[in-house]
């Protein structure tokens, strides 16, 4: 591809009509209007593998897991209805050689939602997120009040800084503070993709200029998608038949679970990719080879920026000659794959996930014995393993004798300032469980209630709502688990009334 066709085709009148008559295309568009409009355009489609819940598991609260116990997860998934409206159904696939579920046409919301509310019913998930964020905020706020400013600071901008802390300390007892949404082929490939093929059916009277244009943007694509697969979860995920479609497509989107540190990374490094594409492919009036005589250091970047696709490879000759009058040497730049759930937060692993381990490992071989009615059997064993033949009522009366001596127990004594301290004691005599429910899955429901007044001042919304690490549900919430957990009942949620 000679750089004469290049340039003019850049400074034809019908790529300049068509470029100006684009509706928000990848070049003249903002990146946040681009992703804003991609990302809620449609629906996307999303998996999840046995892998992802270990690493789930692993990252958010440092326990291990086997595939046994990862399936439970993805069996739970297909189940668990994130509204009581959400009908959306996945199936399980296999992709790899591990198991997975995959569904299709579903919102992020919808799936994060799903997640959620297993997590929800995990203690040990739950006892991380709690751990996370009291321990950021704790450590946060001794800094800041170490910190000079905020000793000089009137009550109002103390009230502020803390109440940031608090903020981000919160953020931590999400699942979206570790995983994000992760695009298998990402959105700014696909709106490069977009731009490519809608520039494919523009009627160039000269067909070589048309090409050349194309050509540096296949050239682009390439190199984005290779960026793309090396974030991916599988490694080979472009030998994937769940793959394929997405990867020739630019309307539909693979959606996965990856690592919030990587996903980040990983978008932050088609900007300056995407960036460049724009400089060539938006050059107002000026020539391309009279750009690179102003600029030496755009045409040398366009040359040797790693990361970049290889210039060299399509039009290195005519920008050396215009640059320097002689050929540079061919280089090839090689991006090594990122394996994004290499990177973990640390998080204090609980005191002990050995009953649950065993639990599930007795219920997983009890399962493989099972040959008539696997699924009621499954059922039958939930039941009995979780609630251990005790009835509903019996758990009730246990919680109403015990439940007001773990709160003082979890209460602080009188000088902490990141929970609730135990005074007059008529908050916690005042924390009782009206009902418990059982749902067809197993999962136990203890339906709550306290003192309002003066007490939810501390919740949030209320004036005293920071930190939020002294909202009483919180107080509550998991001193019901932790007299649960002593009778052998590790699927259940605490729900204010």
């Amino acid at each position: 591809m000679g750089i004469a066709n290049f340039t003019a085709a850049l400074q034809s009148q019908v790529y300049k009509n068509w470029l100006s008559n684009l509706d928000k295309n990848i070049v003249t568009a903002t990146s946040k209007a681009l992703r804003d409009r991609e990302q809620v355009s449609q629906k996307t489609s999303f998996y999840i593998t046995t892998s992802t819940v270990k690493q789930l598991y692993k990252t958010i609260a440092n326990i291990d897991i086997d595939n046994s116990e990862a399936q439970i997860f993805l069996s739970d998934l297909l189940k668990v209805t994130a509204t009581s409206k959400d009908t959306i159904s996945g199936t399980q696939i296999n992709v790899n050689g591990e198991t997975a579920v995959f569904f299709k046409n579903i919102g992020f919301d919808t799936i994060s939602t799903k997640i959620t509310n297993i997590l929800d019913a995990i203690p040990e998930i739950q006892d991380a997120y709690y751990e996370a964020e009291q321990v950021y905020y704790k450590n946060e706020i001794e800094a800041l009040k170490n910190n000079p400013k905020y000793k000089s600071s009137t009550t109002a901008e103390k009230r502020k800084l803390e109440r940031e802390i608090a903020d981000k300390a919160k953020e931590r007892s999400t699942l979206g503070y570790y995983f994000n949404k992760g695009h298998v082929i990402s959105v700014a490939t696909n709106l490069v993709r977009q731009f490519r093929n809608q520039l494919a059916k523009v009627d160039f009277e000269a067909k070589a200029q048309r090409d050349a244009l194309l050509e540096v943007l296949d050239s682009y694509i390439d190199k984005l998608v290779q960026d793309d697969l090396a974030t991916a979860n599988l490694p080979n995920a472009v030998d994937q038949e769940l793959y394929a479609g997405y990867i020739k497509s630019s309307n539909t989107y693979l959606v996965e679970l990856q690592h919030r540190v990587g996903n980040i990374q990983s978008g932050r490094a088609s900007i300056p990719i995407i960036d460049e594409l724009r400089n060539i492919f938006n050059l107002s009036n000026q020539e391309f080879a009279t750009i690179i005589n102003k600029s030496p250091a755009l045409g040398i970047t366009l040359i040797n920026t790693p990361g970049s696709p290889s210039f060299i490879d399509l039009i290195a000759k005519d920008i050396a000659d215009t640059i320097a009058g002689k050929t540079l040497s061919k280089k090839v730049y090689k991006q090594q794959p990122v394996l994004v759930a290499k990177k973990s937060n640390k998080i204090s692993k609980p005191k002990s996930n050995k009953q649950k381990i065993q639990t599930l490992t007795n219920l997983k071989n009890k399962l493989k014995a099972a040959k008539p009615d696997t699924k009621k059997i499954k059922e039958n064993l939930i039941l009995e393993d979780l609630v251990s033949q005790r009835s509903l009522t019996d758990l009730q009366n246990i919680l109403a004798s015990q439940l007001t001596a773990r709160i003082r127990q979890n209460m602080g004594t009188g000088s902490r300032t990141d929970i609730l301290n135990y005074r007059t004691g008529r908050f916690a005599e005042s924390a009782r469980v009206e009902r418990i429910t059982q749902g067809r899955e197993g999962m136990i429901t203890a339906y709550y209630t306290y003192m309002k007044y003066p007490y939810a001042t501390f919740s949030e919304g209320g004036r005293q709502q920071y930190p939020r690490s002294r909202d009483p549900k919180l107080l509550i919430s998991k001193s019901i688990r932790e007299i649960m957990q002593e009778q052998m009942i590790t699927r259940m949620r605490a729900v204010l009334i």
